[in-house]
């Protein structure tokens, strides 16, 4: 805990506020800064001492907002910050300077700082560490806080060790990030792959020094930095801008839409750079929009039907009637092949049946014919055999 020594440069018997502090500095000043100024002056003069922790404890405010409003007074000329130890500090008061002139020239413009919620760059030496009893009780008196620590463990999927809570109280302390805007931007880390509380830091320091302040301003931002977004861009050559709106309609069809993996959708823009040689979205969702169509979706349905979808679209061709006239869309009657094969078969063997009774016929009349034909023949001879017998019965 950081202890502030209290010594004042130049003296006065009572608690006197210079006229020249309230005409030209507290106008200038958070008001809280105006006061943690004139409380610890008067506690100077009354010889109490004071600490950053009494202070944050009787305004009700963070320690590190003491510690702030030291930094913006010493960097006004009214108070110099001497570094004791590594918990504690040495501050020694400067009477304002006597400023000639009406009010408004008595603080030149370039030395008036910003307030902290608007200042754009971050001095690494201005971040504050936080006992673990500090960050205890800031869970204990503030609700959001503690939402804030619930809400991030969820979402990392870890327990919080005490760095990792030094680092992301700091982020709403230190950084002036709204809780909403400290929610949004984990949940754009984790979506990304990055749960390391170093680097979730280092993107809430690029948030904070371009202005995003709002859970509006947050989504907005990680819209533009959709890593989806950013792989197509870059396929395209495009990866130094944001995408514009049409382009995200086009990516929000691919990716969501059509539901198409991202690395389906990169090989679409690498084929309309090989054919156009420049970035064109319509094409490109032309090729989605067909590899949809016949269910292509991942980078291996891709170089599969890389062949494939020549023939297929060869087979349209060819089935595609040439002349569109009236009959266009009559469907002839169906011929079952099957059936007429059984039909000629049973044709088949009718007819060969009917030639086997004919053959059968002829051949029993032949075998009569013969038979007859033999008998005659026999008798012919044996009558013949007969008349020889008698004549040579006469003679003799």
């Amino acid at each position: 805990m950081a202890s502030l020594k209290l010594t004042k440069n130049g003296g006065a018997a009572a608690t006197f506020i210079s006229n020249v502090f309230i005409e030209n500095f507290m106008p200038k000043a958070n008001p809280m800064f105006a006061t943690i100024y004139i409380f610890t002056y008067k506690r100077l003069n009354g010889g109490a001492p004071v600490d950053t922790a009494e202070l944050a404890a009787i305004f009700n405010i963070l320690e590190s907002d003491v510690l702030n409003a030291w930094r913006y007074w010493e960097s006004v000329g009214l108070v110099t910050m001497t570094k004791q130890d590594s918990n504690s500090f040495g501050l020694t008061f400067i009477e304002p300077p006597e400023i000639n002139g009406p009010p408004s020239s008595a603080a030149p413009e370039e030395k008036s700082p910003r307030k902290p919620k608007k200042k754009p760059k971050f001095d690494p030496d201005s971040k504050t560490d936080y006992s673990p009893q500090e960050l205890e009780y800031y869970q204990t008196q503030s609700e959001e806080i503690r939402n804030l620590f619930a809400f991030a463990e969820q979402e990392l999927g870890r327990t919080l060790k005490y760095t990792d809570l030094n680092t992301l109280y700091g982020l709403h302390d230190w950084l002036r990030l709204p809780i909403p805007v400290i929610e949004a931007l984990i949940v754009y880390c984790c979506g990304s792959d990055h749960r390391s509380m170093g680097y979730i830091e280092t993107v809430a320091i690029d948030w904070r020094e371009s202005g995003i302040d709002s859970a509006e301003a947050a989504e907005e931002k990680i819209r533009l930095f959709n890593k989806d977004y950013r792989s197509v861009l870059k396929a395209f050559g495009q990866q130094s801008r944001g995408p514009a709106p049409k382009e995200i309609e086009f990516m929000d069809r691919w990716l969501k839409e059509l539901g198409l993996p991202l690395e389906t959708v990169l090989e679409a823009c690498d084929r309309t750079i090989i054919a156009l040689g420049k970035p064109n979205f319509k094409y490109a969702d032309s090729i989605l929009d067909g590899w949809a169509k016949n269910g292509i979706r991942t980078l291996e349905d891709v170089k599969n039907i890389d062949t494939g979808a020549v023939q297929i679209k060869s087979e349209k061709t060819r089935r595609a009637p040439k002349n569109k006239g009236r009959f266009v869309n009559f469907e002839g009657r169906p011929i079952d092949y099957d059936e007429m094969e059984k039909r000629e078969r049973e044709f088949i063997k009718d007819i060969v049946g009917n030639a086997t009774v004919l053959t059968g016929a002829a051949g029993a009349a032949g075998a009569t014919n013969a038979t007859e034909k033999n008998y005659a023949t026999d008798a012919a001879e044996s009558n013949n055999a007969s008349a020889a017998s008698n004549a040579a019965g006469s003679g003799a």
